[in-house]
């Protein structure tokens, strides 16, 4: 079973290669993007609905640094940087 994810925590520090801390979802679940990275590599499946279509959450890596992003599907900007920030 997929998760969706409605949110992100954008990046709190100055590193220029990160871009998410966090992602969260219906519930209030909240989850470090490394948490996420970890259970996508380990088989778990994440997504964003993006005008009613879901985008599939996967894990790219720009050679020295993994992160979320997903898969190609034409929706401009990145679907995950489009959602809202998550609420404390």
């Amino acid at each position: 079973m997929a998760t969706q994810i409605t949110c992100i925590v954008p990046d709190s520090s100055a590193t220029p290669n990160r871009r998410i801390d966090a992602v969260g979802g219906p519930g209030g679940w909240r989850k470090d993007e490394d948490q996420v990275i970890d259970e996508i590599e380990a088989g778990a499946e994440y997504f964003v609905e993006v005008e009613e279509e879901k985008a599939k959450v996967v894990v790219e890596s720009n050679g020295t640094l993994k992160f979320l992003k997903t898969e190609a599907d034409g929706f401009v900007p990145n679907n995950l940087m489009a959602l809202p920030t998550c609420e404390d």
